[in-house]
């Protein structure tokens, strides 16, 4: 809140403190690539490689 944001939206649980939250909607998280990514990168095996691939991009 101290950027003075009046909405916040987030995916998972919601934090512990004094927010209010509400759920909006229900959805799932789907992790695609392209091909040619996957050929420069290789494929990851389980979700436990996929933060390798995300932090190429941090």
């Amino acid at each position: 809140m101290a950027d003075g944001c009046d909405l916040a939206v987030r995916l998972g649980d919601p934090a512990s403190g004094t927010f209010v939250a509400r759920k909006l909607v229900e959805t799932r998280i789907i992790a695609v690539a392209s091909p040619s990514y996957i050929a420069a990168n290789g494929k990851p095996e389980h979700p436990i490689e996929l933060s390798i691939h995300v932090h190429r991009f941090l």
